[in-house]
């Protein structure tokens, strides 16, 4: 095993899964609690997407996120990576001119 691998115990990989449970339990509840939030739907997005790949879910949150703000940069940039990850190339050049359209020089965008 070189320098730049860790061995992860198999305790902290259930502590990480336990925390991973409790950030989507998290924001499924203020989704609930706030469904016209697009910053909670992007926070659940990103949990389904980043922590889970639950890609299916994860998109139909960034994209409930952008229909309550048209203008969320950060929902088309986490959408654009989510589609280049699934392999959705055309799916993702469109989501990145969208975020460049609202703010050009969006370093994560690029």
């Amino acid at each position: 095993m070189g320098f730049s691998q860790t061995k992860q115990l198999p305790v902290q990989a259930l502590s990480q899964d336990k925390n991973r449970l409790e950030t989507l339990e998290k924001n499924k509840l203020r989704v609930k609690n706030e469904p016209d939030n697009a910053k909670a739907h992007y926070f659940l997005g990103l949990s389904y997407h980043i922590d889970l790949c639950m890609y299916e879910e994860a998109i139909k949150h960034y994209e409930d996120a952008l229909s309550l703000k048209i203008n969320y940069i950060e929902a088309y940039c986490s959408l654009g990576i989510l589609y280049i990850e699934i392999g959705e190339l055309s799916r993702a050049a469109i989501m990145f001119r969208e975020s460049l359209a609202l703010e050009k020089d969006y370093v994560d965008s690029v």
